[in-house]
Parts: C-alpha cells; sequence; structure tokens
C-alpha cells in the first residue's frame, strides 16, 4: 500500500474539516459582533467568541445573581 494511498483520504477528510469550522468561525464571529455585551468581553486578552459565547450560555440571565 502506498502512502498516496492512505494519504488521499486524510487529506480530504481534512480539508472538509477545515472548511467547516472556517465557516463556523464566521459564524460565531457573527453572533458576538451583534451582542454589546460579548464585543466588551472580547476586549479582554485571549478571550475569543468561542469562550464569550460558551460563558453567556453559562451565565444565561445575570439578574438570577444577587451581586
Amino acid at each position: 500500500m502506498s502512502p498516496a494511498f492512505v494519504d488521499a483520504p486524510l487529506l480530504t477528510a481534512i480539508t472538509g474539516l477545515t472548511e467547516q469550522l472556517t465557516a463556523i468561525d464566521k459564524e460565531l464571529a457573527q453572533v458576538v459582533r451583534a451582542d454589546e455585551v460579548a464585543q466588551r468581553f472580547c476586549t479582554a486578552p485571549g478571550i475569543g467568541p468561542i469562550t464569550v459565547l460558551t460563558f453567556g450560555t453559562v451565565v444565561d440571565d445575570v439578574a438570577r445573581f444577587a451581586s
């Protein structure tokens, strides 16, 4: 079995996944751009769309916290 035979399906899969991840990244960026609070969170070093949206999902409604 030649290496090219093994590599071709892997490269096809990686290419497809890369395209899907790129599309998801663009969608996440659009969601963050539409949310003023998320935009502010993203100004912290090392905080990006995935972290902001995950945090927002976990916290949900901040009014449920006493302080």
